[in-house]
């Protein structure tokens, strides 16, 4: 046979020793080899610092985006796909919460996982509370809320809803959320612990699937809200994203050796192939060539609902991030990650502070603010928290 002694008989195995063939060629490319120190590398820390930035990132455009209309908008504004930081935030929440308390329950047991759990929820709750109060003082004082009007539904009714979380003026409507999902991890992680994991998904999966059918039916009215009377994230579809990252949090190792198992590019094409066909979908509706009937783009990619094709869409992203950072860890790391890793680690004291920054910055007109100079005005504000981060400024007031 010669030359040809290292080929395989065209079996029912050909398709994979052909992945594997053109894997060990791309692995040989001088590319490849010039890069290779760039990798993560896991040993680096216990927390997974991919995670965190990629956190600090969803911050940074969260931040961006709740600012004045700016030239930056056009990139991070569902400008990759159809997707947003808030879907990144909760997915990534989700799968550190089912990582760090997966490895609580074995090093210490359910008593204490469940302790902690129940504490995180309540310094939430106090932190919403404490943050609703003075900006509801702040509307008051601007005269874009008047408290008379609400008093007359009586001052049992109106503390009732300030203490059942029913208030959500703008930027409030994330935390009573992820207060729900706190709340419920115990059960989740039980599920996780026991082998149900199946259980979890499939009762994660109905839910979202009911509120994608009947939008709104179980979802409380808020007051002061963005959609009036409808929350602007209902718990039922966006807990899909937080119990999905738990499972893959809580299965991380499992998942980290059958990634190891498999055939790489057949994989890595599937998911450009897929990125590529949202990006060139979100393209042609910015450009105004496709022209989708709301109701079809609503139950789709509709932001509130999550639509179906959003949810999909993130998770494209996501995978794809997630491997871009890993093969080019060192060069963003010991850049930009430089400021969007401390933002990650401290996520809940930057969400809360950059409400107060954006209702400061709201209350300035915009026509104070040139055009030209807006995308280095949110740019500050993203540096400026994390400057508040790294001086730990009021950390003893504000969880983190």
């Amino acid at each position: 046979m010669g030359s040809f002694d290292s080929v395989r008989p065209l079996n029912s195995f050909f398709m994979r020793g052909l992945s594997y063939r053109i894997s060990a060629l791309l692995d040989a490319l001088p590319l490849d080899a010039i890069i290779a120190h760039w990798r993560y590398d896991a040993s680096l820390s216990r927390r997974d610092l991919r995670l965190d930035f990629l956190r600090g990132l969803c911050l940074a455009v969260m931040v961006i985006d709740h600012l004045w209309r700016s030239a930056l908008h056009l990139v991070t504004k569902e400008f990759i796909g159809t997707v947003s930081g808030a879907e990144g935030f909760v997915f990534i929440s989700g799968l550190v919460a089912g990582i760090v308390y997966t490895r609580r329950l074995h090093e210490h047991g359910w008593r204490e996982v469940t302790r902690r759990l129940f504490r995180r929820a309540g310094q939430l709750y106090l932190a919403h509370q404490g943050f609703l109060l003075l900006c509801l003082a702040y509307l008051a004082a601007t005269d874009v809320w008047s408290p008379r009007e609400d008093l007359t539904r009586g001052i049992v009714a109106v503390m009732w809803d300030l203490l059942t979380l029913r208030y959500q003026p703008s930027l409030f409507d994330v935390l009573p959320m992820y207060i729900a999902f706190v709340i419920l991890m115990p059960a989740a992680l039980w599920l996780l612990a026991t082998g149900r994991t199946a259980w979890l998904v499939i009762l994660s999966v109905s839910a979202y699937l009911y509120h994608i059918f009947h939008p709104y039916a179980l979802s409380r009215t808020v007051i002061l809200g963005e959609r009036g009377p409808n929350p602007v994230f209902p718990f039922l579809s966006w807990q899909l994203l937080f119990f999905l990252g738990a499972a893959l949090g809580h299965h991380r190792d499992r998942l980290t050796r059958w990634w190891a198992r498999i055939p790489r590019w057949p994989f890595y094409g599937l998911l450009f192939a897929a990125f590529a066909l949202f990006f060139a979908y979100r393209q042609a509706l910015n450009l105004g060539i496709l022209y989708p009937d709301r109701a079809t783009y609503r139950f789709w990619f509709d932001k509130s609902l999550l639509g179906p094709g959003r949810v999909a869409n993130f998770l494209v992203v996501f995978a794809l991030a997630l491997l871009v950072l890993d093969r080019f860890w060192a060069p963003l790391a010991q850049t930009v990650g430089r400021v969007l890793i401390p933002l990650g680690q401290h996520s809940l004291y930057v969400y809360l502070m950059h409400i107060v920054l954006i209702y400061a910055a709201l209350a300035i007109p915009q026509a104070w603010v040139p055009s030209m100079g807006r995308s280095a005005l949110e740019i500050g504000a993203v540096l400026l928290l994390w400057a508040m981060v790294r001086r730990r400024f009021l950390f003893r007031l504000v969880p983190w």
